[in-house]
């Protein structure tokens, strides 16, 4: 947003940060990127909403519909990489433009040459991702019960649920 409180830019290709009114760096570009791939692939932006704010919120809060969901035979390894280049903390996306395309010319060559692209590496599934942030939710609910009330829940373990997820 503007000093003057008006929106610059696309709301559906926002990046959180622009959408909070933070400062922003060239890793916005990059979540950009990535609602560009995704409506590439899905043919449907990564958010929407019936209106500018709906979609702005949905951008700062919500999780892209997983596109495997949207377009089943979308290749494992471009899942990867629009997930991370969508990903909401700028420090959890790729961190340079170069390091995107140099990663997409490998697994073009990967495709020419074998049919298929093997593992990107690098970079966790989305349910491993996940199963992380709750552990770190579980973790940080303990650490603020700790803090403001010097008791906590001693030690929390976590196990995991059918979908791999722990709690």
């Amino acid at each position: 947003m503007t000093s003057s409180g008006l929106i610059a830019g696309t709301p559906m290709y926002m990046a959180p940060e622009q959408a909070r009114g933070e400062v922003l760096d060239h890793r916005a570009d990059l979540f950009s990127l990535g609602s560009v791939f995704y409506q590439m692939v899905s043919g449907r932006p990564p958010f929407r909403a019936a209106s500018t704010v709906a979609v702005l919120k949905r951008v700062c809060d919500d999780t892209p519909r997983p596109l495997q969901d949207v377009i089943p035979e979308t290749p494992d390894w471009l899942c990867t990489i629009i997930d991370r280049l969508l990903e909401k903390k700028p420090a959890d996306r790729f961190q340079t433009a170069k390091e995107v395309a140099d990663l997409l010319a490998r697994c073009h060559s990967e495709l020419k040459l074998n049919g298929k692209v093997a593992s990107i590496g690098g970079r966790e599934n989305r349910q491993t991702l996940e199963m992380q942030r709750v552990r770190n939710g579980v973790r940080n609910a303990s650490t603020a019960i700790d803090s403001s009330t010097g008791k906590g829940f001693g030690s929390i373990r976590l196990r995991e649920n059918s979908k791999g997820l722990r709690y």
